[in-house]
């Protein structure tokens, strides 16, 4: 496995995929109907305080996979979905925003996010973010 030190704290992000990185959290986001989103510890802080620039949550729809369940994905669409051993989604360091919201909250959260590490990895997939301290 590899580490590397980011502004939030130290993340795992090589090897092969493995379901337990030892440092996911979990935030349930209350406000958007309890919306899980399960990253690594400096994710999630960076993420949150995306959060707190936009002034209130970030509506996602999907953060975290299983190995087994990026496996099916990558399996189903490799054009889509990354390999299990690649991807940033089993380990903790990927988010998938929402594209039911406005263009002008689409704006909002793509600065907050931008300012916090992240970035788009795609740019057919601009729902696809992952935190950039890592590639």
């Amino acid at each position: 496995m590899t580490d590397k030190k980011t502004p939030y704290g130290t993340i795992h992000y090589g090897g092969p995929c493995k379901d337990d990185y030892g440092n996911i959290e979990i935030y349930d986001q209350p406000k958007l109907g309890g919306q899980v989103v399960r990253l690594q510890r400096p994710a999630m802080r960076s993420f949150n305080a995306a959060e707190e620039r936009c002034g209130r949550p970030i509506p996602l729809s999907g953060s975290q996979r299983s190995c087994a369940f990026q496996t099916a994905c990558h399996a189903k669409d490799p054009s889509r979905f990354a390999d299990p051993d690649t991807s940033l989604h089993p380990r903790g360091l990927a988010i998938d925003v929402s594209t039911a919201i406005s263009w002008l909250r689409k704006r909002k959260i793509k600065r907050a996010l931008t300012h916090e590490g992240w970035k788009q990895a795609r740019a057919d997939e601009p729902w696809h973010w992952s935190y950039s301290v890592v590639g």
